[in-house]
């Protein structure tokens, strides 16, 4: 005869699953306002309208038209804020 596995451990299990639960819900919200910062910081960087942020816009079209020196800005303040959030 096996022995019953107490209540303890139930909630013990209960609880790390809780907070696997959280901790893939923290990254998910936590990647997506990055991204959302990094696309902000590309639009105002580049002179591009800041309200459609997440419309279908191409960024390219914009960008192929800056001078390289704004270009290399705009990459160096995004990957500061990567940098800073990693």
């Amino acid at each position: 005869m096996q022995p019953r596995p107490d209540f303890t451990s139930f909630l013990r299990g209960l609880c790390r699953l809780a907070v696997v639960a959280l901790t893939g819900v923290t990254a998910g919200l936590t990647g997506l306002a990055l991204a959302a910062l990094l696309h902000a910081i590309q639009h105002v960087e580049s002179a591009y309208s800041i309200d459609p942020i997440f419309k279908d816009e191409r960024f390219l079209d914009c960008a192929s038209v800056m001078p390289p020196a704004r270009r290399v800005a705009v990459l160096t303040v995004c990957g500061a804020a990567a940098g800073f959030s990693w």
